[in-house]
């Protein structure tokens, strides 16, 4: 099958037909050396971008009255959960750039395996971590495009389901079909393995936009954590926070700062952002008609310092987005510490550990209120204790890409949540088990080819 029928060639390198002449392939074929090939994954505004439309499509804000009108077709209609969201638009960020990481990745594993004999022996530290972090990027690439285009993963039925198209080569000439779900799990699953055996220790102290073993493990609880396997993704974030466990004193941030996080912090494991397109998802105030669900917004307590380092206010007094971990006005998605908390909070709630479970939350929330203000929390039910943490969770993980994530997860738990929208006066609603919770493949890529489009009956 043709990477043309896919959009990989069309599409993902600037949709541009003379890819194969032009960047990046006649640049590729000079990369042979460890510098050269490095570099192929250090293009953070490329490598950094994760898909939006599950944000987008998710509960935690929504647009005044008439302002839906202002969006790209396809925000908008993401927004309502519309059946075809493209409206006949092939240019989708959201498929195109994952796998133009996806790309890379596999054009640097390459060049490392064909020079692999000719490394000088000090330099395979380096060429081990090269070939970690390319494992890491691709896998990370796959695990966000199975979060917006296959379904949620569930034991029972994940060898039977389509999952996503999986290449493995840089060879544009083929590509395969789509891969049932399991496998598209186990493969991500294995290279991150991989990878953090290969990867640094430590993070490091100039970006974070390295690949590191913290981060390999904080992607593998994340993995986990989408497919419920609550026992494995507790032994990872365990293993995250291991290396990797501190926290910011969100006492120490200056809320009018436009940006009081640094993209440079004491939690972030490893850098990456939503796509940066949108006109709806902008931090620094920048589109004032998303407006903060009030249901979540009334959840920030007065002396919670996330309620004004998240959030502003716009000219209505509406709460709308501020800033997270980016430290610019791209909304953050990446991998932090924080998250580890949340994720070994809930596996050991689970599990019926109750009291380590509060200790983890109220560890991280100590962290999160005025000084002196934090009242802790106790659970003396599984229930109570997960109450607590999801709530937690959505608080602290807010537009951060997880809770779309999170939805699709949850309701396969049972939890009952049933989104609404109200736009020009009709009433849109997505119920807990949709198949709108699996977004259309985009249609150029299905143009030519015997990919099947997801079901969203």
């Amino acid at each position: 099958m043709k990477y043309m029928t896919l959009i990989l060639l069309v599409a993902c390198i600037s949709c541009k037909k003379d890819f194969l002449t032009k960047n990046p392939s006649s640049e590729f074929i000079t990369a042979d050396n460890l510098e050269k090939i490095g570099g192929l994954l250090k293009d953070d505004v490329l490598m950094g971008e994760t898909p939006i439309l599950g944000e987008l499509s998710s509960d935690d804000y929504f647009l005044n009255p008439g302002r839906p009108d202002q969006l790209l077709p396809v925000e908008r209609n993401a927004y309502n959960w519309q059946h075809d969201i493209y409206e006949g638009e092939g240019n989708i960020p959201d498929w195109n750039t994952p796998y133009k990481q996806v790309y890379y990745c596999n054009t640097a594993l390459e060049k490392l395996d064909a020079i692999k004999g000719n490394i000088d022996p000090t330099q395979q530290t380096i060429w081990k971590q090269i070939r970690g972090a390319a494992l890491f990027m691709r896998a990370y690439a796959f695990f966000n495009l199975a979060q917006i285009f296959a379904t949620p993963y569930d034991k029972g039925t994940a060898h039977d389901v389509m999952g996503i198209p999986m290449p493995l080569s840089s060879d544009i000439s083929y590509v395969p079909d789509r891969s049932m779900l399991q496998v598209c799990y186990d493969k991500i699953i294995s290279d991150v393995r991989e990878a953090a055996g290969l990867l640094p220790d430590t993070l490091s102290l100039i970006t974070r936009s390295n690949a590191n073993k913290p981060a390999a493990y904080a992607l593998l609880a994340r993995v986990f954590m989408s497919q419920r396997n609550y026992k494995v993704a507790l032994i990872f974030a365990d293993s995250c926070l291991s290396y990797q466990k501190s926290l910011i004193d969100f006492n120490s941030l200056k809320a009018k700062d436009k940006f009081p996080i640094a993209e440079i912090n004491n939690e972030t494991l490893y850098r990456s952002w939503m796509i940066s397109n949108s006109n709806v998802i902008q931090g620094g105030k920048v589109f004032t008609e998303t407006i903060i669900d009030s249901t979540l917004y009334k959840m920030y307590e007065k002396n919670d310092l996330r309620r004004n380092i998240y959030f502003g206010l716009n000219g209505k007094t509406q709460p709308i987005f501020g800033s997270n971990y980016s430290g610019k006005s791209y909304a953050f998605s990446g991998l932090a510490t924080d998250e580890m908390y949340l994720v070994r909070a809930e596996c050991n709630a689970r599990d019926g550990l109750i009291d380590t479970a509060m200790g983890d939350i109220n560890h991280l929330l100590q962290f999160r209120y005025k000084t002196g203000t934090f009242v802790t929390y106790n659970a003396q039910t599984i229930k109570e204790a997960l109450d607590i943490i999801l709530k937690e969770r959505r608080k602290e993980l807010v537009f951060r890409g997880l809770r779309w994530i999170d939805l699709r997860r949850l309701n396969k738990e049972e939890a009952g949540i049933i989104l609404t929208r109200l736009v020009d006066g009709n009433t849109y609603t997505l119920l807990p088990i949709s198949n709108k919770y699996t977004l259309p493949i985009p249609p150029d890529a299905l143009s030519g080819s015997s990919i099947r489009q997801n079901d969203r009956e």
